[in-house]
Order: structure tokens, then sequence, then C-alpha cells
């Protein structure tokens, strides 16, 4: 059985853990609330990693390995409590990302994705554990596939695979606490100033919506997350990503953790070729067996357009030959003696 490649129509399901605190009295931080997260990989701010020209069974795009369906995924709280404050910064800020894919395999120059358990992937999720003042990374998203272009993974892979989501949880748990720090020393002065105003004196005083605790954990999350937004971090998109960079500050353990995970296991994947070229291919009867790992069409091809099945069911290439050879006319032969036109004294004598 194998893995499932990935499409950007899957849909991943998550339950998260992250801060929040009340608008209302006694205005206590909920370090570790409970949350439900979902969304497709595509994700809605568009930006996953995907192929652009090589396509797989019904026109889809591939995403590859590593792709973060980012920024603005809904969570609802549990249970549903629509005063919690910090809620929009927990989906303004969101991350889930992809980590599993055969390193053998490459679509574009980039290794492609696909469930880790055969149908079903785990991506990682961002968590924040309010009181700590740190992000994390869990393997608490699951993606639900289903497709007929298959791929397989090495022990390799999979340790990879978790290795750089550890290094990713490490990064991003350093990251969020030194943006806390800078965020804490930022935001005094800043409190200050609210509390001291007129408009902060008078909420205060009628309807008690600036309560320091409430106003301090609000500007250092909001200060922080903008600073992990500019720099970039291991989970969700930064600003250099959304305006199209490959430079982010999260990305540089990427190759360590996968390197790691093969030198473990032993496996290799200098043997690295791609399952389709960007160039359409012209279609022929036969075709050159796809490197193991790769999503195959019928015949074994690697294509533009990577294969409709999985190995079970002959390709257009492999019907149309079949086609062709059937409507070719028989080869003309001198018909034997006793047959009729066998006529030995009109006709020549053909050794059998």
């Amino acid at each position: 059985m194998g893995h499932n490649v990935l499409k950007p129509c899957f849909p991943m399901v998550g339950f998260d853990l992250h801060g929040e605190i009340s608008v209302t009295p006694p205005w206590n931080p909920a370090p570790s609330f409970p949350h439900v997260c979902f969304s497709i990989l595509n994700g809605i701010v568009m930006k996953v990693d995907k192929t652009s020209k090589t396509t797989q069974d019904g026109g889809w795009m591939i995403v590859r390995r590593t792709s973060d369906i980012g920024n603005l995924i809904p969570h609802v709280p549990i249970p549903p409590m629509p005063n919690l404050v910090l809620l929009p910064l927990v989906i303004g800020f969101s991350g889930s990302k992809s980590y599993f894919g055969p390193a053998s395999v490459l679509t574009e120059g980039k290794v492609i994705g696909c469930a880790l358990i055969f149908v079903v992937d785990i991506n990682g999720n961002c968590w924040d554990i309010l009181s700590a003042g740190i992000g994390l990374v869990a393997p608490t998203g699951v993606v639900i596939t289903w497709n007929t272009v298959e791929t397989s993974l090495t022990w390799g892979d999979i340790i990879g695979g978790f290795i750089t989501m550890a290094i990713d949880a490490a990064v991003t748990a350093l990251l969020s606490f030194a943006a806390g720090k800078l965020a804490g020393r930022i935001s005094g002065p800043i409190i200050r100033r609210i509390m001291g105003s007129r408009v902060g004196t008078y909420l205060m005083s009628k309807a008690a919506l600036f309560a320091t605790p409430l106003v301090k954990s609000v500007v250092e999350s909001t200060l922080g997350g903008v600073a992990l937004f500019l720099v970039g971090s291991p989970l969700g998109h930064s600003l250099p990503g959304l305006l199209g960079s490959d430079v982010d500050g999260g990305s540089a353990g990427n190759a360590f953790g996968y390197g790691l995970g093969n030198a473990i296991t032993g496996d290799s994947p200098s043997d690295r070729s791609s399952p389709a070229s960007t160039t359409p291919s012209t279609p022929q009867p036969t075709a050159t067996p796809a490197p193991t790992g790769a999503p195959q069409t019928g015949d074994g091809s690697a294509q533009d357009t990577v294969g409709t099945t999985n190995g079970n069911v002959p390709s257009q290439q492999q019907q149309q030959a079949q086609r062709d050879a059937l409507q070719q006319p028989a080869p003309e032969r001198t018909p034997e003696p006793g047959q009729p036109g066998g006529d030995l004294a009109n006709q020549p004598v053909e050794e059998w």
C-alpha cells in the first residue's frame, strides 16, 4: 500500500492549545485553552508550496514537503467563548506544516509531500503556552487524503520528518520567548500611556475594560506576534514569504533535520530524480520506468501529468497501442495446399 501524494484540496482538522484571556473579570489568562482548527492544505492566504506546472490526477497540483497552510486558519475554542480577546491573534498568526515526503522524488526541483500513514498525514500545528511565553509545534493536525497517485517513504524520510518537527518546535520556542521579552520591554511605555490617558481612565472607571493584566497580555502578545511575522518563524508565513521571498527565519533547520534522518537509517537521497518534467513529453507506446517511490502512470512512466492510476490499470498510451495493433491489416501469406486458393500449380510453395 502506497502513501497518497498530497493535493491542495485535502482537509486538515487539528486540536491545538493556545493561551487565552477573557475580557470579563477577573481577567485571568488561560495558558492552555483547547481549540479545534480546520482548513484545506491550500489555505486562505494561498501561499501553499505546490507545483506550478506538474499536475496529478484530476489536474491537481502537487503539495510539497514542508508546505505550510499559514495564516488565518479558523480556530474555535472548546467550549466556544465569544469573550476571548486573543483569538484574533491566534488565527492571524496560525500555521500548519506538512513534514513528510520521499527525499528521492522531486517535482520542479523540490521534494513532494505525501501522507505519513498511507491515507492520513500528520501536520505540525501551532501551539502557544501563554504563561510560559513560548510557542510550540505539535503533531496534532490530521490531514485526510484520497488519491490514485501514490509514492513510498523510507525510514529515513519518516525519522527525518519527526526530527525536523522537533527542531522547528525548539526554534519556535526560542524565537517566541525572545519576541515576548522584546515585547515586554516595548509594552511598558505603551501600557503606561494608555492607562494615563483620559480614555483609559474613563474605561477603567466606567467599564473596567482596561484592567492592567488584560492590557499587558494583549499588547505583549500582539507585539510578539508581529515580531515573529516580520523575521519569520518555522510555522506560519512571514512577511518576506508573503512578498514572494524564500528567506524565512525558521526554515534553516529543514535540511539538517531531513539529512540527519537519512544519516541515522543509512538512506541516501543521492539518486533523486523528478517524476515529472516541466516540458510536456510526446506520448509513446512504451516508456522508461519511473524512479523508485515516484508517482507513476499505469505504464510506469513519469510525465508532466503524473499518472492517474496506481499501476493496476493500463495507461492511455498502452490502450492506444493496443487499439493500433488491432487495426493493422493481417500480413499477406501464400495459401497452403489444400486451403482455398492453394493451387500448387499457380502459387509458389512457401516453407513454414
